[in-house]
């Protein structure tokens, strides 16, 4: 499974009276930094986490979750890798290793 952020929500401390421990009156969902419309579907499994900010505020990560279709199975490493540097450490690592037969050995 793969997961797709969809957007980040922060939530800040309310005043200890309140029922809600964390509010956010002003949110509008984003993604990087443009304004997204955000739409949870029923047909789609959804992973939601919450983290603890040092200022005392929280973030909600609402990611939905995929199947990953672009992956193809391959018997070679580098196949699917596409990253440059990447690529020449897999190919390096699928290079079928020297073997030593007591024949090859010069003394």
């Amino acid at each position: 499974m793969a997961l797709n952020k969809l957007t980040t929500i922060r939530v800040i401390p309310t005043d200890p009276d309140k029922n809600a421990t964390h509010r956010n009156n002003n949110c509008k969902p984003h993604k990087g930094q443009e304004p997204v419309d955000l739409v949870l579907s029923k047909e789609t499994r959804h992973s939601i986490s919450v983290f603890q900010n040092d200022d005392g505020s929280m973030d909600i990560v609402i990611n939905e979750r995929t199947l990953d279709r672009d992956y193809q199975a391959t018997d070679s490493v580098s196949a699917n890798v596409h990253q440059g540097g990447f690529k020449k450490v897999a190919e390096t690592v699928e290079k079928p290793r020297m073997s030593l037969d007591d024949d090859s050995i010069p003394f």
